[in-house]
């Protein structure tokens, strides 16, 4: 008697290791299997194409063709007195129940699809929304709403980032009957500013959302709000504005039932800090993008900073101003839990480099690093490196500057040998400022010492980057370590444009002869005269 592995164990390997692409050759392994991957393939099928390749357009076509055949024989009869025509073949049932695994709902995607599967079945464009085309939505939804088990998440994709764009309708879901479905949803993402009546939806029936990622212009910060005060057990929120958003601010200052473990805030202006202190319990992941010029203040920042985030592992902060001292504090105040740090910030603020690059020397289980060092601090480099040991990738960023970034560079011959001597043996990426310069030299030296270091690598290779002023020298030395084995020049940016500088190079060269030529030729006809 044959034994097989219990149908969830197989989708637990399936997911963990397998590629789309794999799993749809799994389908016709023998009929266990079948059953085990076509729930996986039916979880989120809208997410398993590139939207922006318009030549895949034809397989949602597919996927809602499917779904069709999965409604029932009264529905289909509704729909074809609505003048909607329908294929001989959606009149067989399908051979699943296909919309029972569906676990995301993309709301535009399933509506600019259907308009796509309607035009292919009339062998025309629609251009403008039809009625047609709203009742299918609308029944599909009905479909979901009804024979979904594992419905959780609800997406509004931004319209205008579709091919074959169309004037979107948004169809109030309260009323096809999904109070069931949006009390249980965990999830809800939205790319767009739909109208308010959805997220006032949400917020009279979805109390649980454990997960909210919202792109807004800041004209709905009201509902915004009351969406966020109803949550019970949100731990990651997402939010992207062109606007301050105050009563959202306000909300989540003083709703201090809210324990938060990822936050990304991208907004145009000042980011309230202290309105996520409250988290200090439970914050895991911190982001903040903002790129107004008087962003950041000490005071903004003073009580986050000096908050202890006792899980915090990754931390990134990409402003045109930072405090380095107060991010020092932050950084000293986690305890030894950080494992991820990207600091982008202007040139300009370099006051207290030296305090931050020695305070994050104290993160030992630090393993990926992405930092703009100061000239100032370079030297400490050395002490950062011998300490973060667990380092895996790291990336010295070039930062904005005053100087011109096309001729401003800082040598760094002296300190790169030292560097390679203590590099961590896990290391596995490695890319140094734009304007920081070496020469060919010891960039050798300093691959040497990789060399002895990374001898128990095995065959992993180093993604390095030094593409400030690249001459033949340093080229020859680079390809010389890439033979050795030492540096990854098959699948990496340096490895693929290595021909590219040195055309640059010789291009240059040969440039130079000829204005030397000229400047001699002229040289000597002046001595004619």
């Amino acid at each position: 008697m044959k034994k097989y592995l219990p149908i969830e164990i197989l989708q637990k390997i399936f997911c963990s290791q397998l590629d789309i692409l794999t799993l749809y050759n799994c389908l016709l392994v023998n009929r266990l299997w079948c059953k085990t991957v076509v729930p996986l393939l039916w979880q989120n099928p809208f997410s398993h194409f590139d939207k922006n390749k318009i030549q895949r357009w034809k397989y949602k076509s597919s996927l809602i063709n499917t779904y069709v055949t999965c409604l029932d024989s009264n529905v289909k009869n509704y729909l074809k007195n609505s003048d909607i025509i329908l294929p001989e073949e959606i009149n067989k049932r399908s051979t699943f129940n296909y919309e029972t695994f569906l676990q995301s709902l993309d709301y535009t995607l399933l509506f600019q699809s259907t308009g796509n599967w309607i035009g292919e079945v009339e062998n025309c464009t629609l251009r403008k929304l039809t009625l047609r085309h709203y009742l299918l939505v609308e029944e599909l939804c009905k479909l979901f709403f009804s024979s979904s088990r594992n419905l959780k998440e609800l997406i509004y994709d931004k319209p205008h980032s579709l091919p074959h764009v169309q004037e979107l309708r948004y169809i109030p879901l309260k009323y096809l009957g999904a109070e069931q479905f949006m009390s249980k949803l965990v999830s809800f993402k939205v790319y767009d500013l739909i109208p308010n009546e959805i997220i006032i939806s949400l917020s009279q029936i979805s109390h649980h959302l454990s997960e909210i990622q919202i792109e807004t212009t800041g004209d709905n910060d009201d509902v915004l709000a009351s969406l966020i005060s109803v949550q019970k057990s949100l731990k990651k929120l997402v939010i992207c504005s062109e606007d301050n958003l105050p009563k959202l601010s306000d909300v989540l200052r003083k709703n201090l039932s809210l324990s938060l473990t990822h936050v990304e805030i991208n907004w145009e202006f000042c980011v309230p800090f202290d309105i996520f202190c409250n988290c200090s319990d439970t914050l895991e992941y911190f982001s903040v993008q903002q790129y107004y010029s008087g962003s950041i203040s000490r005071s903004t920042f003073h009580q986050f900073s000096n908050t202890q985030f006792k899980k915090l592992h990754t931390l990134k902060i990409i402003t045109p101003k930072l405090y380095l001292d107060q991010i020092s504090t932050l950084i000293k105040n986690t305890k030894d839990t950080l494992k991820y740090i990207h600091l982008d910030y202007e040139k300009i603020s370099i006051e207290s480099s030296v305090e931050l690059i020695n305070s994050i020397s104290t993160c030992s289980q630090l393993n990926t690093l992405e930092i703009f060092v100061p000239d100032d601090s370079i030297s400490c480099i050395v002490n950062l490196l011998s300490s973060c040991t667990k380092l895996q990738r790291i990336s010295f960023l070039t930062g904005d500057s005053l100087n011109d970034l096309d001729t401003y560079t800082v040598d760094i011959s002296d300190i790169l040998p030292k560097i390679g001597k203590i590099l961590p043996n896990n290391l596995s990426t490695f890319y140094l400022s734009h304007n920081w310069i070496t020469t060919a030299n010891s960039l050798r030296d300093f691959l040497k010492e990789c060399e002895k270091n990374f001898k128990k690598r095995g065959e992993k290779k180093l993604d390095f980057r030094i593409i400030k002023e690249l001459s033949a020298e340093h080229i020859d030395v680079i390809e010389e370590f890439g033979k050795r084995g030492i540096l990854d020049l098959e699948d990496t940016a340096l490895g693929k444009n290595l021909q590219f500088y040195r055309q640059q190079f010789e291009w240059k060269l040969a440039r130079n002869i000829i204005v030397n030529k000229r400047k001699a030729h002229l040289n000597n006809f002046s001595e004619l005269i």
